[in-house]
């Protein structure tokens, strides 16, 4: 839609508003599916941007500055709707506009910059979609989200897409498999993309490997008594914070030593239902075998990517920005 004839009465904060508002819905229609939320929201950007195009219109227009502040008046005395704020009502306003008969360019004005936008919140109106629905599908992107994703490329460790416009791989976190635990920081976040290099990805299946020997081996001491499991608690004596939580507390047991932090600390221990040291370590080792098989599941699937990988793009200094390499060329 060109938005010109209104964008040229509106400040800049709300040409961009104006135009994120009507690609979200311009997107919906073509897909033939508007979400409940970004109707509402674009609707409420129409109207604020309705009223601030008609005020500058009529103050600083051709006939604003002809007629002055008694043109203003006499539009208003045709009738109070010509100043409604709700896009709704222009059809309404625009005939009432024409019967004055003698505000031509404000007719004009409606016509060509508000009208537009009543039409497509009429277009959106029916398609709309309320949160909830289990058979909606995903909400339509809009041209500025599929420029976005057409821009992005692959980080060498997690496989997720990022934009890499300045030649690496903006900074990310990282979700680790099996365990769920999260880093603020992947390991290819600020590397070359995996379209370009594979080398971080294979220090990361390294770093998996030792990790998974070491995990192992743990395991093992464990199971043979050799190591022992270390018990997390909050003592209810302890003091809260200025965040009102009390610190987390560490115990190490073994089969030898839980007879003696049981008599220490049977409050505790009854709370938290740590009344066997067999089922303890029981579950310690099934937490173990978890992240040992959760980080095996890891190296195989990078390890896969790492083997089947192919450079597809390099960095075009006179473009400023990746390109795909030909078939012939590679």
């Amino acid at each position: 839609m060109d938005l010109s004839a209104i964008t040229a009465m509106l400040p800049d904060h709300r040409k961009a508003q104006l135009a994120d508002a009507v690609d979200r819905l311009e997107a919906g229609v073509a897909a033939g599916l508007v979400r409940n939320q970004d109707f509402t929201k674009a609707k409420e950007m129409v109207n604020w941007c309705v009223v601030d195009a008609v005020e500058a219109f009529l103050k600083t227009g051709p006939q604003g500055r002809d007629g002055g502040s008694n043109w203003w008046l006499a539009a208003y005395d045709a009738d109070a709707l010509i100043h409604s704020s709700d896009v709704h009502n222009l059809p309404a306003i625009l005939r009432r506009s024409r019967k004055h008969g003698g505000l031509p360019e404000y007719v004009g004005f409606i016509e060509a910059a508000l009208m537009p936008l009543h039409g497509l919140l009429q277009a959106a109106k029916p398609l709309i979609v309320k949160r909830g629905d289990a058979n909606a599908p995903p909400p339509p992107k809009t041209p500025a989200q599929l420029a976005r994703e057409a821009a992005q490329m692959t980080c060498q460790c997690c496989g997720g897409l990022y934009l890499a416009n300045l030649g690496t791989v903006a900074h990310h976190g990282y979700r680790r498999p099996g365990q769920g635990w999260q880093t603020a920081s992947c390991a290819g976040a600020k590397k070359l993309p995996f379209e370009v290099s594979r080398d971080c990805l294979g220090n990361l299946i390294t770093g998996l490997k030792s990790w998974e020997a070491s995990a192992v081996a743990d395991r093992k001491a464990v199971e043979d008594d050799v190591k022992p499991i270390v018990l997390r608690y909050k003592d209810p004596a302890d003091p809260v914070d200025s965040w009102g939580k009390r610190p987390v507390r560490s115990l190490e047991v073994t089969s030898t030593t839980f007879a003696e932090a049981w008599a220490e600390k049977t409050d505790i221990f009854k709370s938290y239902g740590w009344t066997d040291f067999g089922h303890l370590k029981a579950k310690d080792l099934a937490d173990k075998d978890r992240a040992i098989a959760g980080v095996r599941r890891e190296i195989k699937e990078q390890q896969a990517r790492f083997d089947g990988w192919k450079r597809t793009h390099r960095w075009d200094a006179a473009a400023d920005g990746w390109k795909t390499i030909c078939e012939r060329a590679a």
